[in-house]
């Protein structure tokens, strides 16, 4: 099905070795994937595996899965060409294959219009090419209902699975007149992959689903060649999938792991955190004097200033798996909040911090 599958154990162990990066930096030693496409479809079959040389299973190294445009159940651009190429005649969504793929094939042909001179050479359009991919065998594995969607295994259990898909209104202009509605919204997906295929896994408690729907004109499909607006490739650059993923991404960031202990909050654990931080940084190590600190759950906040004395600071801290992490250094409190600890609870911390007395011992960081 791709090469994407055929490096599926290359994967698995590349998974497993960002899994023990993060560990190693302090991190829940999980990975997040944000896959596009048959990426989709090459992160379940890793998931499956197991690290090379270990009994690690993969699954256990993600924390959270994100597909873009992922043909679960096939591609229906891939079965419509297929279904025509055997001659079916049947009536899907109202409308009948043959005319659509008759009409992408007629564009397909016309001269000037989707084919484009480059060096003197005739290259022909990313859409027409990924259109003819359908009667290959990778668009053949692609069509729904087929033995090899049939043999990739279902995404892990326990492992959060957002989705995202695109939905097409393609619109044309006839003598002038217009805009008509060529394709509505439902019959196209993205181009490639419709959201009942996309979207197919994602309704389990955790899991999210997210559509971009786009109205295009048959030249802007064509003129962009299948990576712009919601199209299979233009849903990468899609602002609003961007910040969906971000979204996902960060709340799977700051989900604590709940088979962790949770960390003591004292001096000289949000010290050393401090000096990790300062470490990772640059930003002087071993020169400064942690003075007071206030703890309230996960979050911490203290004051620090210079060995020997000087300029004080604050500071602020918040638990994580097991671990305290420094998120905030400044001089005003009122430049709090952002940093993982919500704003009000932050300033409401430093204000119970100033109002107690400072450590019977300075500890240095």
């Amino acid at each position: 099905m791709g090469d994407e599958l055929r490096h599926r154990p290359g994967l698995a162990d590349h998974l497993g070795c960002l899994a023990t990066k993060s560990k190693q930096a302090g991190g829940p030693g999980k990975v997040v994937i944000v896959a596009h496409s048959m990426g989709g479809l090459a992160a379940r079959e890793a998931a499956s595996l197991k690290v090379s040389g270990t009994h690690q299973s993969v699954s256990g190294l993600i924390s959270r899965i994100i597909t873009i445009a992922t043909p679960n159940t096939g591609s229906w651009s891939d079965g419509l060409f297929h279904d025509l190429r055997a001659g079916s005649a049947d009536v899907v969504d109202g409308i009948r294959p043959s005319d659509v793929a008759w009409l992408f094939q007629g564009i397909c042909g016309a001269i000037g219009i989707t084919n484009q001179i480059v060096n003197g050479a005739t290259k022909r359009s990313r859409v027409c090419g990924i259109l003819d991919g359908a009667t290959s065998q990778a668009g053949s594995a692609m069509v729904p209902g087929s033995s090899q969607l049939a043999a990739l295994p279902a995404p892990p259990s326990g492992v959060p699975l957002d989705e995202v898909a695109g939905q097409m209104t393609v619109t044309a202009r006839l003598f002038g007149l217009g805009p008509y509605v060529l394709f509505p919204s439902g019959v196209l997906g993205d181009l490639l992959v419709k959201p009942d295929s996309a979207l197919v896994y994602g309704s389990a408690p955790g899991d999210a689903a997210f559509t971009e729907p786009c109205t295009m004109s048959v030249h802007d499909v064509f003129e962009g060649q299948g990576w712009n607006g919601c199209t299979h490739g233009g849903l990468l650059y899609k602002k609003e999938v961007s910040t969906q993923v971000v979204s996902w991404v960060t709340t799977s960031a700051m989900q604590p792991d709940t088979n962790q202990a949770a960390a003591p909050c004292t001096s000289h654990a949000l010290a050393a955190a401090a000096h990790t931080h300062a470490e990772q940084t640059g930003s002087f190590p071993g020169q400064s004097q942690l003075m007071s600190i206030y703890c309230q759950g996960q979050y911490a906040v203290g004051t620090f200033e210079p060995l020997g004395g000087g300029q004080g600071a604050l500071i602020a801290w918040i638990e994580f798996n097991g671990a305290w992490q420094e998120v905030f250094q400044g001089s005003d409190g009122s430049e709090a909040g952002g940093d993982g600890i919500p704003g009000a609870i932050q300033m409401s911390m430093f204000q119970a911090l100033f109002a107690r007395s400072s450590l019977t011992t300075p500890v240095p960081f």
